[in-house]
């Protein structure tokens, strides 16, 4: 049996939030985030877009009252059965503590998400 390595960047986390995307030129619409990196997410939608598309996403965790916005801008790199894969641009300044916490707490690996973390914070 031939193993294939696991050529991405950042270890991602499996999750299911709602969340609103963006597009530049279109309307917002509601998505599902099915898993989520440091570098990307992937979400579930009815919708679709062009690869190549610049979107904006908005996640919100917590309670009622007490929610906290993730907010990142990226391109939409896949896009095909019901599924955008978003490459991350940017994320807010204000955003990147609670996404590391949110990965950090859906991983099946969190010792490999601090030392991501720690190589991204570093430059490495």
């Amino acid at each position: 049996m031939i193993r294939r390595e696991n050529t991405r960047e950042f270890i991602r986390s499996k999750i299911s939030i709602a969340a609103r995307l963006t597009p530049v030129d279109a309307p917002s619409f509601d998505v599902i985030v099915i898993d989520l990196s440091l570098n990307g997410i992937l979400m579930q939608t009815e919708n679709q877009l062009a690869v190549g598309s610049k979107c904006s996403v908005v996640m919100l965790i917590g309670h009622y009252m007490h929610e906290l916005p993730i907010s990142a801008e990226g391109i939409v790199v896949r896009a095909h059965d019901g599924m955008i894969a978003l490459c991350f641009d940017a994320v807010g300044i204000e955003s990147s503590e609670e996404l590391q916490n949110m990965i950090l707490f859906h991983s099946d690996d969190p010792e490999q998400c601090l030392l991501e973390f720690e190589q991204t914070e570093t430059g490495a």
